[in-house]
């Protein structure tokens, strides 16, 4: 899944702060993350280098 897909789908779940809260680039890879505060706490990362990575975090976890 690419960035905009997952920017898309965590506003379509009823996501009421979706923000871009990093994207960072160097030599090794390229880094996109997105955290969505409501209704769960969910960070996408997105890296070519490896398989997309999704982290869902309960409000307690995080």
């Amino acid at each position: 899944m690419k960035l905009k897909e997952a920017w898309a789908y965590l506003k379509m779940e009823g996501a009421a702060k979706v923000r871009l809260i990093d994207d960072f680039r160097n030599d090794d890879y390229v880094a996109n993350i997105i955290i969505c505060t409501r209704p769960l706490r969910i960070i996408f990362i997105e890296m070519p280098s490896m398989q997309n990575a999704y982290y869902k975090l309960n409000a307690n976890e995080a």
